[in-house]
């Protein structure tokens, strides 16, 4: 489970690539899973709101609502978006928060209120990774709170080709990246992301329930890696 959080943490919703795409409203409302996610990426200085619809339950079958069901963020609406398979929405410079409310076809509204996390960076003197050892990044920012979770990516973005790491235990300052996951990364120039997020149920939902995501990404740092 860790790994697929942190597979989404850092390609969002990863598009969806020729996964199948449902209408609302060919499916039992009750039977929809939601998926709410506010990312502020440092980056780009960019704000994305994301809401995404499943059918039963978080691995389902992609929903776009139909006309007659919306979802909004602070008031302003997600129209689909497949590069996020999901409801979207970019605003320039940082959100600190704001609601979501979807309303379905069957005139059921639900609300669900999200903060943006605290800031990351990574420390200045982070400059190289050993990948022959274990090695330790303490970053720049509070301790871990209670379902708080940081997050790196070492190396590109394709499947196979990088390195990730998920630290999760509250009041954690830093995070370990192991050697065996390194020894898939090629000596030389490479860059690393990390990101810091809560992951909480839906305040509001189906039964099928769902997820509300905030999320920090820090601005990138280009490395070298080393033997």
């Amino acid at each position: 489970m860790k790994f697929l959080k942190l597979v989404l943490t850092f390609y969002l919703f990863i598009g969806l690539y020729g996964c199948k795409v449902e209408d609302s409203a060919d499916v039992n409302q009750d039977k929809i899973w939601t998926g709410y996610e506010l990312l502020y990426d440092a980056n780009d200085s960019l704000t994305i709101a994301v809401a995404q619809f499943r059918i039963g339950g978080e691995t389902g079958d992609v929903l776009e609502l139909s006309q007659d069901a919306s979802v909004t963020f602070n008031g302003v609406e997600l129209m689909f978006n497949s590069g996020y398979a999901g409801h979207a929405m970019e605003f320039e410079g940082r959100v600190d928060s704001g609601t979501f409310a979807y309303h379905d076809l069957d005139a059921f509204t639900f609300e669900n209120t999200v903060m943006i996390i605290d800031t990351i960076a990574f420390p200045e003197d982070f400059d190289t990774i050993v990948k022959t050892q274990t090695n330790t990044l303490v970053w720049r920012g509070t301790p871990l709170a209670a379902n708080e979770q940081v997050g790196l990516l070492i190396g590109n973005w394709k499947w196979g080709d990088a390195a990730q790491y998920v630290q999760d235990e509250e009041n954690a300052t830093d995070i370990a990246m192991d050697a065996a996951q390194l020894s898939s990364i090629p000596v030389g120039p490479t860059t690393v992301y990390m990101d810091r997020w809560t992951d909480v149920p839906v305040a509001e939902g189906t039964s099928k329930g769902g997820n509300v995501v905030a999320k920090y990404r820090a601005v990138k740092e280009n490395i070298q890696v080393i033997n």
